[in-house]
């Protein structure tokens, strides 16, 4: 069951659901046990970003060996 909670909460994270509406599905009641789950989310958001970043600067440099 913990399992379907966490991934659930981490969805959550990652959709931007308040704490006040993530303590209300978890039971939980400290922001401080919700804290690890914004982390993950937080973490999978910036990768996501800096990929996107290094694949559009890739994709930059090629259009650019084209032009020449």
């Amino acid at each position: 069951m913990h399992g379907l909670r966490k991934a659930t909460l981490r969805r959550m994270a990652e959709l931007r659901i308040t704490n006040k509406d993530m303590k209300s599905v978890s039971g939980q009641r400290s922001d401080k046990t919700l804290a690890r789950y914004f982390d993950s989310a937080d973490q999978a958001r910036l990768a996501e970003g800096a990929m996107a970043q290094l694949c559009a600067w890739e994709n930059s440099l090629r259009s650019e060996e084209r032009e020449d």
